[in-house]
């Protein structure tokens, strides 16, 4: 079974699993030399399966991950693949690289981020007019099924601050610290 992942949005990119491990991955600006490159990862795309010698028609299963308000989307580029899954689901996603690499067939995955997906996106309905994000997420994987079994959302301040865009959330501490001491986000 071959599969592409394909992240877009901020720093868009793209892996290859075959037989459900991961070959190869490539970020956008590793290809077009533009630091923290967005939007759809085409060119990610096309070199993992030239790499592979692979057609759009080899690959068994497309998976998008897509920001609510990612710009400079595709999707027609996408009519070329057979079988291709959109998902909004950023934690899960996470979650499910985590659990390829699981050692075991039960493990507990953490995710913290900056900024996952909007609650309406996770089907959680309780902050559906509000600029609430995911920022922690607890789930359960036994034997290739992952269960959420907690989520966590905090109120997204978008040029509120003084610093910017601020969510209270282990990832943008970790982006405030990064700017003190490297006077950069990234």
């Amino acid at each position: 079974i071959k599969i592409i992942g394909v992240h877009s949005g901020h720093d868009a990119s793209a892996c290859l699993l075959i037989d459900n491990c991961v070959v190869a991955t490539i970020s956008k600006e590793r290809l077009t030399r533009i630091k923290h490159d967005s939007g759809e990862p085409v060119e990610c795309i096309a070199y993992l399966l030239g790499k592979f010698n692979l057609s759009s028609k080899d690959i068994d299963l497309v998976v998008r991950s897509q920001w609510h308000d990612a710009s400079e989307i595709n999707d027609a580029y996408y009519d070329i693949f057979d079988n291709v899954i959109v998902t909004y689901k950023h934690h899960f996603l996470h979650a499910y690289s985590a659990s390829i690499m699981a050692k075991s067939a039960e493990a507990i995955i953490l995710v913290n981020d900056g900024r996952g997906c909007r609650s309406q996106d996770n089907d959680d309905y309780r902050y559906e007019n509000e600029d609430y994000f995911e920022t922690e997420s607890v789930y359960y994987y036994h034997k290739g099924h992952i269960t959420p079994l907690e989520k966590i959302y905090k109120k997204y301040l978008k040029n509120q601050e003084q610093i910017g865009n601020f969510i209270d959330s282990i990832g943008y501490a970790y982006r405030l610290v990064s700017r003190m001491i490297f006077k950069s986000d990234h």
